[in-house]
């Protein structure tokens, strides 16, 4: 069965602390017991100690101590987090709710102080441990395989159907996509009717109903070895307003003022103009958005020239068009 992606959570309450707080203590704040290794940042390394196995000759007990360390992590709404580790068996969150969850993965719904717990189950050395940041999804991305963080943040601007699609290199891989949205420090299951999966062999694709300005994970799930690229194939179309051309006149030589009715909610205008009826070896002049006129300057003089505007709008990297106004012609003094 194909289903969203969803954070295992392990609901152990705590006392919630305070963000900004016990940057200087010596313990985390709900159990004095519990030292506190540090205070964290993206781009620090955490160490681990290695665990050191004890005997109790009068007693007849064995015990373990090390192996386990704790650091607090200054978090800031909309950032994501990874912990970047090989040797690292277990790590989970502490957040300001009180409830604890397991995840290399954490994404912050507000300005708030966690803390950071890591087992290294080594009994011969210290484990390391890097604070990254998680990683945004911009349409496209490959890796060479599928160690270290696969999941990707996407906030789209549009509401609409959205298609990822995964594939591989490798002729034996299965890769597969999950997708949810985030709700604090975990990931919540789209809805059945939200998703929709087409696998084949070597990629799959997942078509979703998105929100515009929520955050959701993608994870990319491969083995691994197993090389993959991610891509954004489809997304919703953007409507952009036509516009209303007005009148283009020649009062001076060699120039043309071109005159439209603004249009509402674009990026700008293009303002394209040939010679030619059918706009062969045409020119183009981008006009910002706050204006409705432009002077076409160095025309040849005497000379009929033909003019169209559109307007265009600029949504994630990529530049969308309106219906052309209809033609104007003018000719020049």
């Amino acid at each position: 069965m194909r289903k969203c992606f969803v954070t295992a959570a392990c609901l152990c309450m705590l006392a919630i602390p305070v963000y900004g707080a016990n940057v200087d203590a010596a313990s985390v704040p709900w159990d004095s017991a519990i030292g506190l290794n540090g205070v964290v940042g993206i781009g620090s390394t955490m160490t681990v100690p290695a665990r050191e196995w004890h005997y109790d000759e009068e007693t007849g007990d064995s015990y373990y101590t090390g192996g386990v360390a704790y650091y607090q992590l200054n978090v800031t709404a909309g950032q994501s987090y990874y912990i970047d580790s090989k040797d690292i068996e277990g790590i989970d969150f502490y957040d300001s709710t009180g409830y604890s969850s397991s995840d290399e993965n954490y994404y912050a719904v507000k300005n708030e102080t966690i803390y950071i717990r890591l087992d290294n189950y080594s009994e011969e050395e210290a484990a390391q441990a890097t604070v990254k940041s998680g990683q945004t999804f911009t349409g496209n991305v490959t890796k060479s395989d599928g160690m270290g963080d696969n999941v990707y943040y996407y906030t789209p601007s549009l509401s609409g159907q959205y298609t990822f699609k995964i594939t591989s290199s490798d002729e034996d891989a299965d890769p597969s996509l999950s997708i949810g949205m985030m709700k604090r420090d975990y990931f919540t299951s789209l809805k059945s009717k939200d998703c929709k999966w087409v696998s084949s062999y070597g990629y799959q694709e997942v078509t979703a109903n998105l929100q515009a300005g929520i955050c959701y994970a993608i994870s990319a799930d491969v083995e691994t070895y197993t090389p993959y690229t991610l891509t954004l194939t489809q997304k919703p179309s953007v409507p952009v307003s036509g516009v209303t051309a007005k009148k283009a006149v020649s009062k001076k030589t060699k120039k043309a003022v071109i005159t439209w009715k603004k249009a509402s909610g674009v990026n700008g205008y293009e303002v394209t103009y040939s010679l030619k009826k059918n706009f062969k070896k045409a020119k183009t002049v981008n006009v910002s958005a706050k204006k409705a006129k432009v002077t076409l300057k160095k025309l040849k003089k005497g000379r009929k020239y033909f003019v169209k505007i559109r307007a265009y709008k600029n949504v994630e990297g990529a530049r969308y068009y309106g219906a052309y106004s209809k033609v104007l012609k003018v000719k020049v003094k």
